[in-house]
């Protein structure tokens, strides 16, 4: 191979220097190619792109040693590879600069020639189908209706120059035939004269040629209107009576035509005229350049002066036209005209006449009118020039030519027939004229009809189309009617069971059911037509459920699963991988297709409609519809199927017939055998239950107990089934007195109502009332008493546990958003049974205890009040009814007005109008007393667009850290504390864009109902509510001296002539403090000035959190919240435990089974979250949890309920922010007020999941903790040396932040901050610059911190393990050790 030399600055400069005027497109790859590959081939550079020049090896391989030679020589590099890439990568430079920004997806490969190929593949793939589908598109082509003929040859090159780039190139010859025939209609002539010509036109003739016929046809295009084919005139009375005229239009109708009033002209223009001018070139199609057009006069006919016609009678004459040279007879192939043809028919002879009829306006007498039906002899020297001509050589009727309806009955007068109009009645001048419309036209006018209507449309009324028969496809019928098409019935048949199983989910039912499942699977066999149901808890439970379905099946039937023919939803995506893996063929429905998947859509339908009617014989309360529709699929598959030629799924499967003795009627009364499980002898052997289905894994009836809400499985049972217990139980008492003002009532499901636990024990709700007018009366189980020491006990071996606040839904008369119901009373029992007590059946000794039953979750329950007084309505008709709430809009809506929030105005037409709706809250202290009733507008700002009515929508609040540094320089200085309450904050803040909101609930104008609010100031909902409000608060602390912090934007500090204040912005709730009462007063009032400022006096409560005093001293103490939690996850009675994490079992994902309600899990740790900001000693257990939100397990919720019930037994305590600056931290702590110290700790690679360390911190502000933290960090360390170092760089960066904040406070520091750090290795990195060889592999931001020790800004100091406060936050700690550094954290009691 020659040696390759690369591209010298002046090749590439050449080369570069040359301008595409052109880049790739999706649509010119074939003009791409073509510009550019002669420039390539032009400079040698093609060679790369086409593969000739090959790339040389990257090495020189040395010769073969020789025998004497006892060791080869090295392989050196080779030169000509390198140039080679050099080379390559230009020309794959140069190809890429020609390519747009839209083709660039396709750039593949690294060298020229891999993107040579790409573009080639994208847009000139060599494949067969490419390849027909543009000879397809070549030969179908045709001319549109609106098409110009310069687009129509340009869509047809591109059809070309695509077939060329795939290398199937057609012939010109070709082209120009496939081109000329998709010409449209009014091209024929130019048609007729391109085929007929002696030489074939190449493609590039086209255009000119298209284009000087263009420039012909409208040079000869007639001045006038279409030529009136018959006129007449009266000059005695030109007006028609009615009737003659109705009865003139109904005929001509049926011929066709239209009937239009002539142009009136002078007797004495008649006159000069003559017969001759009246000749017309009528024909059944277009003529040549001068005879074209329907009814219109040859161009040469038209005067050039004088405005009037001028006869030619030599025009028409024979004589004229015998040197004609006309085109080939349509019988014997010779140049003459088919009429003067020898061979015709010589029954076709007919005299030659004028080649024109016409009506003579100056008999004015006559009472003949001669129509012209398209059946006369036309103007026209040859037939020839007609697109469709054929003679008649029918009788001289007259026929519609589809219908074949007999119009007119002869005889004809020349061809002409006559209609008689009745005598002496003058008609005035009016002429018949029509034009034929293609179908497409009239079906468009009609309104695209059905193509059969259309149809019988054109033969009935005899509507005027000129391809009547032509084949009709729209495509806006096609777009604007689509819909489904007919599904024929399935021929597919299985022959043996599991060939095909139809599977679906139904759910999420509205009602959970009695054991907490809200959807349930259902699987259909295709061949025995036998059903399964699966209750679920959840959608994602359908993998594993139907994992064991198919080893179940498998195992019971001795044959393997085929194929599953499921819809696409979510919860069967995760099972295509199984079963792929195990060879299922996986069948899918076609998407919003669920009629493919009918046969188990159909079942769903069955079984639900089934289990519905189950329920309203018995009145079963709507949590038991799991074992309605289970009891439904057990009937079901009993009963003979026409699909199984009337013979039940259940035999076809087992091959045995069902047993019917052993069913019973659904949800009646029943009494199982219980005396084995008796205490002693004296007690009853049975209670009265009631019947709820057949155990799936026993031959055994369910026996639901009502009092202890226990299901039992027994198979001796005596059933009485004209009684149905849940018939006979009482409704609940409505808990308001109110009625419901809504006029609507909501269906089967509904939810139920949910309550608050309560501390005792109840009796279960009753069901809904039965209305007697519609069910007879059944009288009332017999009342059994019930002693504590006679019931028997009863082993439950199907246990379902229930609630009591998951209460039945009643029809009350009470709005359905009220969640706290009053307490159900019990209902009346013998004297000897305790009124308030509910039996408690023991255990035989013999039997293991029952598990402990825990209230399962109710999400409702984070949303609810204990008292039903004070309930917050969800909406304006459940508000309405009570006085409070009705005061509290009215206050809301008059303050909305006094500040101007908006003007009515009409409705703007195209304007985003935002709805409102109102919102309702009960405002406490720190005691949980009611302070007010709070109602406010808020707007539905989701509805809002972006960039139209909102655009900036951030508002900065202040931070945690902030608040608790200004609160420890208050303490420390005994500053005034003072909390201000902004009334309707956002309110105030001013709008810049235009909103329409609709008027509020409750209070629309009765004058202008349909007017608008044209908001000006700010509504709470708006997403620019917040900055808006925030802007002007700022504005106005601006204005009386304030200036923003930069490091926290919510904080504001006043500072001038010794006086100092602070101001912390949380929203609308404000704390203030000063070294100057006074100043602070006025600074009070004068915001009260500006806005509704609500002065709450010392701060007690604020977001959240009680600040008690104790002494001097303060403790940030959030008790209220901590109990609420507690309430909100049943464990207000739980046992305390000493610490909040267990350092016996550490947590990684997956390390036990999966919890089964992952949103209580998120939302608990969440409220986790927010305790921490006064509790720093969950800092570590919460963070960790936190860890495993995506899939928590039972193990993670046992670490949560840990961290509750370690908070159940401390939740008097808090952060305490102290005066003195005393130091108890560690021995040998030089601790002043203004001094920050800091303690930095990380455990080395503590997850067991990914081997990340977690690391910690602790910053005092002289003895008060101000900031801490716990997380994990970002990398994974190498060493503990770099853990600790990269947990000091977390440190170091709070650190300097504080330095700046305390800075903008005015707080001047007596010495550097103090870094205290147990480890040694990371205390001498910090300030070592030379330890180089273990932390080359450390990231440089990092290494900030040595550069702050550098500059005297900051002093790390080591500390022993014990003495590390940091240690806490960093891995959970034995009890002992746990609660000697909480000391050291500042957290205690509350006074």
């Amino acid at each position: 191979m020659s040696l390759i030399e690369p591209f010298s600055s002046t090749d590439k400069t050449t080369h570069n220097s040359h301008k595409f005027g052109f880049t790739l497109t999706p649509t010119n790859y074939g003009y791409w190619k073509a510009m550019i590959q002669p420039f390539l081939t032009t400079n040698g550079l093609f060679g790369y792109v086409n593969g000739t020049i090959l790339c040389p090896e990257p090495l020189i391989q040395p010769p073969a040693a020789t025998g004497k030679e006892t060791t080869a020589a090295a392989s050196t590099p080779n030169p000509s590879y390198t140039a080679w890439i050099s080379n390559d990568a230009h020309v794959r430079m140069l190809l890429m600069s020609t390519i747009s920004e839209a083709s660039f997806q396709h750039v593949q490969g690294t060298t020229s020639r891999d993107l040579w190929l790409a573009l080639e593949r994208a847009y000139a793939p060599h494949t067969a189908s490419r390849e027909f589908t543009l000879k397809t598109q070549l030969m179908k082509i045709q001319m549109k209706g609106d098409e110009t003929y310069g687009a129509y040859l340009a869509r047809a090159q591109e059809y070309a120059s695509a077939l060329a780039n795939i290398g199937s190139p057609m012939s010109d010859k070709d082209i120009v035939m496939l081109v000329v025939s998709g010409l449209r209609d009014e091209y024929n002539p130019i048609k007729q004269n391109l085929v007929t010509r002696q030489f074939t036109a190449v493609f590039s003739e086209l255009p000119s040629l298209l284009a000087d016929y263009e420039y012909m046809i409208k040079k000869s295009a007639p001045e006038v209107g279409p030529a009136q084919a018959f006129t007449t005139s009266s000059s005695q009375n030109p007006s028609l009576p009615t009737d003659t005229m109705q009865a003139l239009q109904q005929l001509v109708s049926k011929l066709g035509l239209q009937l239009q009033p002539a142009t009136t002209m002078p007797s004495s223009s008649l006159n000069a005229v003559g017969p001759a001018a009246f000749y017309t070139n009528r024909g059944r199609g277009r003529g040549n350049n001068y005879n074209r057009g329907r009814g219109r006069g040859s161009h040469q006919n038209r005067s050039q002066g004088n405005g009037g016609f001028r006869p030619n009678p030599g025009q028409f004459s024979w004589a004229s036209n015998q040197n004609t040279v006309y085109g080939t007879c349509n019988r014997c192939g010779i140049g003459h005209l088919p009429s003067q043809c020898p061979n015709r028919d010589p029954s076709t002879f007919r005299s030659r006449q004028p080649s024109a009829n016409y009506a003579d306006t100056r008999s004015q007498a006559s009472s003949q009118w001669l129509p012209d039906t398209g059946s006369s002899n036309h103007v026209a020297p040859d037939m020839t020039n007609f697109d469709f001509a054929e003679p008649y050589y029918g009788d001289d009727n007259l026929h519609d030519m589809f219908t074949r309806t007999t119009l007119l009955m002869g005889p004809s007068d020349g061809g002409l027939y006559t209609i008689h109009l009745p005598k002496n009645q003058p008609i005035p001048k009016v002429a018949f004229s029509t034009t034929r419309a293609p179908a497409s036209t009239w079906h468009q006018r009609l309104g695209h009809p059905h193509s059969q209507l259309f149809h019988s449309m054109l033969s009935k009324y005899c509507l005027p189309v000129s391809n009547k028969d032509s084949v009709l496809h729209c495509d806006s019928c096609s777009i604007g009617k689509s819909t489904k098409l007919h599904l024929s019935s399935s021929e597919n048949k299985s022959s043996h069971v599991l060939d095909l199983v139809f599977c679906d989910v139904w759910g999420p039912a509205p009602v959970p059911s009695f054991d907490g499942h809200n959807y349930f699977l259902l699987c259909v066999d295709h061949f025995s037509k036998f059903m399964w149901l699966f209750p679920l808890k959840r959608k994602s439970d359908v993998f594993e459920t139907f994992k064991q379905f198919v080893t179940m099946a498998e195992r019971q039937f001795s044959t393997k699963l085929k194929t599953v023919q499921t819809d696409w939803g979510g919860e069967f995506r995760n099972l295509s991988t199984f079963f792929s893996s195990i060879g299922i063929i996986h069948r899918l429905s076609c998407p919003h297709t669920s009629e493919q998947n009918g046969v188990v859509e159909r079942r769903h339908r069955h079984v639900v409609e089934t289990g519905l009617t189950l329920m309203a014989q018995s009145d079963t309360p709507q949590r038991f519809w799991h074992f309605a529709f289970e009891t439904a699929v057990y009937l079901i598959n009993r009963m003979p199927s026409r699909s199984n030629y009337i013979v039940s799924p259940f035999e076809h499967l087992f091959k045995r017939k069902p047993i019917f003795s052993f069913l019973r009627v659904f949800g009646c009364q029943c009494y199982p055998y219980l005396r084995p499980y008796n205490p002693h002898k004296m007690d009853f052997r049975s209670i009265p239950c009631i019947f709820l289905g057949y155990s799936t894994s026993h031959h055994g009836y369910r026996c639901f107990d009502p009092v202890s809400e226990r299901i039992y499985i027994a198979r001796h049972v005596r059933f009485n089934e004209t009684s149905f217990p849940f018939k006979a139980q009482p409704s609940i008492p409505s808990p308001s007195s109110q009625p419901d003002s809504s006029p609507y009532i909501s269906s089967y499901p509904t939810p139920p109502t949910p309550t608050p636990t309560p501390d005792f024990p109840t009796q279960p709700p009753p069901s809904p009332p039965v209305d007697h007018h519609l069910t007879p009366p059944t009288p009332p189980p017999k009342t059994y008493s019930r002693q504590t020491n006679t019931r028997p006990t009863i082993p439950a071996f199907e246990k379902y546990s229930q609630t009591h606040q998951n209460v039945d839904p009643q029809p009350t008369s009470s709005s359905p958003s009220d969640p706290t119901p009053t307490p159900i009373p019990l209902p009346p029992t013998n004297t000897t049974t305790e009124p308030s007590q509910p039996t408690h059946r023991s255990r035989p000794s013999n039997l293991r205890q029952n598990p402990k039953q825990s209230n399962p979750y109710n999400p409702s329950s984070f949303h609810t009040t204990p008292s039903p007084s004070t309930t917050e309505p969800t909406t304006f008709a459940t508000a309405n009814t009570d006085s409070h709430w009705r005061k509290a809009m009215a206050d809301e809506y008059s303050a909305l007005i006094r500040n101007g929030t908006w003007t009515l105005v009409p409705s703007p037409p195209k304007a985003n109008i935002v709805d409102c709706k109102w919102v309702y809250k009960v405002k406490r202290d720190q005691h949980g007393t009611i302070t007010r009733y709070k109602a406010r507008l808020v707007a539905k700002g989701f509805n809002q667009q972006p960039g139209i009515d909102y655009t900036e929508t951030f508002s900065p609040v202040v931070k945690s850290t902030t608040i608790r540094v200004v609160l420890s320089l208050a303490v420390t200085k005994q500053w005034p504390l003072r909390q201000l309450d902004v009334q309707n904050a956002f309110l105030h803040g001013d709008l810049k864009e235009k909103v329409y909101l609709k008027q509020p609930q409750g209070f629309i104008d009765p004058l202008r109902p349909a007017h608008v609010c044209l908001l000006h100031k700010a509504l709470y909902g708006l997403k620019q509510a917040p900055r808006a409000w925030f802007e002007r608060l700022s504005s106005a602390l601006l204005s009386l001296g304030f200036k923003g912090s930069k490091t926290d934007p919510s904080l504001f500090i006043y500072s001038s002539h010794g006086t100092l204040m602070y101001m912390l912005v949380y929203v609308d709730d404000i704390i203030l403090t000063g070294n100057n009462n006074a100043a602070i007063n006025k600074v009070v009032n004068s915001l009260s000035h500006t806005f509704a400022i609500q002065d709450m006096g010392p701060l007690s409560y604020f977001l959240g959190i009680e600040v008690a005093r104790r002494g001097s001293d303060i403790i940030l103490s959030q008790r209220k919240y901590i109990n609420d939690l507690l309430i909100r996850a049943s464990l207000s009675k739980a046992k305390p435990v000493p610490s909040p994490c267990t350092t016996t079992a550490p947590l990684s994902l997956g390390d036990s089974s999966p919890f089964d309600d992952p949103v209580r899990y998120r939302q608990m740790v969440g409220a986790l979250q927010y305790v921490t900001l006064s509790r720093p000693d969950i800092t570590f257990a919460v963070n960790k949890v936190c860890q495993f939100m995506h899939a928590p397990t039972e193990n993670h919720w046992s670490a949560v309920k840990r961290i509750l019930r370690y908070l159940h037994g401390t939740a008097d305590q808090g952060l305490v922010i102290t005066q003195s600056a005393s130091s108890i931290l560690h021995a040998y702590t030089d601790v002043h007020f203004n001094t920050l110290s800091a303690y930095s700790d990380a455990d080395w690679a503590s997850c067991p999941d990914d081997r990340r360390s977690t690391g910690g911190y602790a910053i005092y502000l002289g003895s008060n903790l101000i900031s801490w933290s716990a997380r994990k960090q970002k990398t994974v360390s190498r060493s503990s040396t770099e853990s600790e170092y990269k947990a000091m760089a977390d440190t170091v960066a709070e650190l300097t932040w504080l330095e700046t904040l305390l800075a903008e406070l005015r707080v001047p520091m007596h010495s550097v901050p103090n870094l205290w750090c147990d480890n040694l290795g990371a205390t001498y990195l910090s300030a070592n610059p030379v330890f180089h060889a273990r932390t080359k592999h450390v990231e440089v931001d990092f290494h900030f911190v040595r550069e702050k020790v550098a500059q005297g800004k900051l002093c790390v100091q080591h500390i022993s393990t014990n003495d590390q406060i940091a240690d806490v936050f960093t891995k959970p700690l034995p009890s002992d050790r746990f609660l000697f550094l909480k000391s050291k954290l500042r957290v205690g009691p509350r006074p």
